[in-house]
């Protein structure tokens, strides 16, 4: 069950944003598919083109405003899945931020402008991003997985 604080900040963002590991955590399809229903249809999702929760997001919301690589607007090489992921996470000003990786973040990463530094975490690096910018964000974790120091999250429930 999703806690009710969660479902009130998705229930009133004008813009929610999808993002997490390319191998999707056990119980992210289930959470997503369960907070879908409280996005409204009038909000704009916003989500990448990756596989894992990108693809779930996507298959949940058929309209979603996808930011794809392939595209050619980010430019080429690896650098362009990180602009591709700015521009998502850009995207979500004034609304809300939904992460699901399903690991650890990495060593060193912190929220800032500069998150995207070749950590390795395309999810970590978006998240670190939407807190700096100064977008809403929420993070759902494996229960192996705890939030990192420093990032300043609060816990709502479990689940």
């Amino acid at each position: 069950m999703i806690p009710d604080c969660i479902l009130e900040l998705v229930a009133s963002s004008p813009i929610v944003g999808f993002s997490g590991s390319r191998v999707a955590a056990p119980g992210a399809k289930k959470q997503i598919s369960e907070v879908s229903r409280f996005v409204p249809s009038s909000s704009v999702v916003a989500v990448g083109c990756a596989r894992g929760v990108d693809a779930i997001a996507r298959e949940i919301f058929l309209e979603a405003r996808v930011f794809r690589v392939a595209s050619g607007d980010y430019g080429r090489g690896r650098a362009a899945f990180a602009r591709r992921s700015i521009a998502c996470v850009e995207s979500c000003q004034g609304g809300l931020w939904l992460s699901f990786p399903a690991s650890s973040c990495p060593p060193g990463l912190m929220p800032k402008k500069s998150a995207f530094n070749g950590s390795g975490s395309g999810s970590w690096a978006s998240l670190a991003y939407a807190i700096a910018i100064g977008v809403r964000s929420v993070l759902w974790l494996p229960p192996s997985v705890f939030p990192p120091a420093g990032w300043g999250f609060s816990s709502c429930g479990s689940g």
